[in-house]
Order: structure tokens, then C-alpha cells, then sequence
């Protein structure tokens, strides 16, 4: 049986993100199992499936999923196989699946128009070091449809720039990555400097060398006050949901990951492929469709290209009306002549 000192090696084999909710989903699991005399150290499956079931009252079906991964890398197997799949877990799952089955997070997505046409406002060297990273965190979470933990990521070690391009890699694999050496990325100059992302990455490590030492000199971005420490995931995510709310997108819907969905929508919508945008999403499959049927004549411009070059007509393309009553500077949507359209796209990326 495994004691208490390895249960936290076990949990931090995983990722930043997937770590911090199993170390909440343990804590969770070893208060219930306290509270009600049992082992939290102990695989009884029946314990297990009572503790899931109940957790699934209140809990979205997501949570619960995490909480039996939690306990499938920490505790010991039953029968031979992790204690989440377990055919009786299995099972149970199975039911709180059907009972509460989850629901994509947006039923639209905003205008990435909106909020290129605001940041166009704003010139890289006259920006603050704040307003600066923000504006850098945005345009490379549209180009390259990184989650914030990805961005957070980013080598500055290894940014290398040529006459039309930057390149760089990760410290660190991407989520879904699950082996092979970490991957180096590549984004080509655009033409217009305001939303080029190589300029402002320039722009960005200009305007921070002074504050570099040995200790943040590893990653990109660090932190615009203080001792200008690298900066965790959930601050990049907080830039960007700022850039969002100024730029007019409602932040009461759309949180800072929302970046990855508005960009792949509309990198498809004007010309991209579906495998380009797959895979620089970082997503393994969009259907069975896309698997046994779809295919690609023209593999179109690059994600990059696609989502920072302004086209203002890609976004009324794809509107419906929709006559919802809704601030006119709520970007659900985009109000027009007084009526509320909606997105609606042939892939929705969340």
C-alpha cells in the first residue's frame, strides 16, 4: 500500500494545471474518507463508488471525472487495473454521465475583429510594460491557439528571429502532449507592425532586458511590478480576459481561454484548413467526419495568418438574427440595426 509521503510524488507526475485540481480532488477525497472512518489510502471500490456518487450531486460531471483520475494515479490498483477503471467506477461513471451530461461551456463566440481593431490602436513602443504583455499574451494566444499554460511556457532561451520569422519552443510539453521531445513553433511576420507578433515580441524583450536576471531569464514573460518574477498561467489568462474587456467583449461570459475558440472559428471561416487548425490547437480528433471523410483540396493560409489579417466582412458571413435583447457593446455577438445577431459557425472550438 502506498504511505502518505508518496501520494504528492504521484500527483506531481502530472502537469501544472492537472496537478493543482488533483491535489484538490485528494483533499476532497481524504476530508470525506476522515470524516467517515475510512482509509483515504485504501482501494475499496465500494468506498470509491460512494464518495463519486455523492460528489455527483453537486458536482458537474467534469469535477467528478477529475476526482476519479485523482484516485486512479494515487491509489493502488484493484484486480489489476486503476481504480477508475474499474468496471463498477465504469459503470457508475457511465450513469452520472447520463445523469448530468456536460455541456459545451459557449453556445457562440465573439468577433476576433473586435478585438484586433483595438489592439491596431495601440503602438507596442508606446504601451506600458503591463499593457504591453497583455497585448503580446493576446496576439499569441489568437495565432497559435495556446492555453494560457502554454504561453506561460514559452522558452525565451530559445526565441530565434530571422528577416520574416520568430521561433521557440516550450519548457514543458503542451497538455494533450503525452511524448516525444517538446515542439518548436513558428509565426511569420505580418505586414501590419500593430499586430505583428513577431514586432511585439521584439518590442517585449526590449522593454524587459533590463529586469532579466539568471532567475527569470528562462521564460518569456514575467511579471510587470515587483521583482518581475515569471508569471503563472492564471495571470496570462487575467491579461488577456483584460484585453477582452476593453476591447469590448463581455468577460462575464467569455473568460481568457476563450481566445482559442473565437481564433479557430475564425481561422476556419476564412480559408484555413480544419488540419492546420487542428494541430495548431493541439487537438487529436474533430470527428469520425474528419477521420473517414473529410478532406483538405487546398490546405489555405495558416492560422496565424488567418486569424491577425482584419477582414471585415468574415464575421457577418456567419450571423443569424437572433433578436436578443443585449448591450450593443456585449460581443455575443454584434449588435445590428438594433437586432442581436449570433455566431454561428460549422465548428465551434472550445
Amino acid at each position: 500500500m502506498r504511505d502518505k509521503n508518496s501520494i504528492h510524488t504521484y500527483i506531481h507526475t502530472v502537469r501544472e494545471n492537472t496537478n493543482a485540481a488533483y491535489d484538490s480532488g485528494w483533499k476532497i477525497w481524504s476530508d470525506w474518507c476522515l470524516g467517515r472512518g475510512h482509509d483515504p489510502l485504501r482501494s475499496a471500490v465500494p468506498v470509491v463508488a460512494s464518495f463519486l456518487a455523492e460528489q455527483s450531486r453537486s458536482k458537474a460531471y467534469s469535477t467528478v471525472n477529475i476526482y476519479r483520475s485523482t484516485l486512479s494515479s494515487v491509489l493502488e490498483r484493484v484486480d489489476g487495473l486503476p481504480i477508475g477503471q474499474h468496471p463498477e467506477i465504469v459503470l457508475l461513471m457511465k450513469g452520472i454521465f447520463n445523469r448530468k451530461p456536460p455541456s459545451a461551456r459557449y453556445n457562440s463566440t465573439w468577433d476576433v475583429d473586435v478585438v484586433l481593431s483595438y489592439l491596431r490602436s495601440q503602438e507596442n513602443a508606446s504601451l506600458s510594460l503591463g499593457a504591453l504583455a497583455a497585448k503580446l499574451a493576446t496576439l499569441l494566444a489568437l495565432a497559435t491557439l495556446f492555453r494560457a499554460s502554454d504561453l506561460a511556457a514559452i522558452s525565451k532561451r530559445s526565441i530565434k528571429f530571422s528577416t520574416n520569422r520568430v521561433s521557440f519552443s516550450l519548457t514543458r510539453p503542451r497538455k494533450a502532449q503525452k511524448s516525444g521531445a517538446l515542439q518548436s513553433f513558428t509565426l511569420e511576420r505580418l505586414g501590419d507592425e500593430t499586430l505583428d507578433p513577431v514586432a511585439c515580441i521584439k518590442c517585449y524583450i526590449s522593454m524587459t532586458e533590463s529586469f532579466r536576471k539568471d532567475s527569470n531569464n528562462e521564460l518569456l514573460f514575467i511579471s510587470s511590478v515587483g521583482l518581475h518574477n515569471p508569471v503563472k498561467s492564471q495571470t496570462i489568462s487575467n491579461w488577456i480576459k483584460k484585453v477582452l474587456k476593453d476591447a469590448g467583449i463581455d468577460v462575464e461570459i467569455f473568460s481568457g481561454h476563450s481566445t482559442r475558440g473565437a481564433a479557430a472559428s475564425k481561422a476556419v471561416a476564412v480559408g484555413a484548413s480544419l488540419d492546420s487548425v487542428l494541430s495548431a490547437g493541439h487537438w487529436a480528433s474533430s470527428s469520425t467526419f474528419r477521420k473517414f471523410y473529410h478532406r483538405e483540396k487546398d490546405p489555405g493560409p495558416s492560422v496565424a495568418v488567418s486569424v491577425l489579417n482584419p477582414d471585415n466582412n468574415w464575421y457577418s458571413h456567419y450571423l443569424v438574427p437572433a433578436f436578443i435583447s443585449s448591450p450593443p457593446n456585449r460581443h455575443i455577438g454584434v449588435a445590428v440595426s438594433g437586432s442581436f445577431f449570433i455566431l454561428r459557425l460549422p465548428f465551434i472550438f472550445v
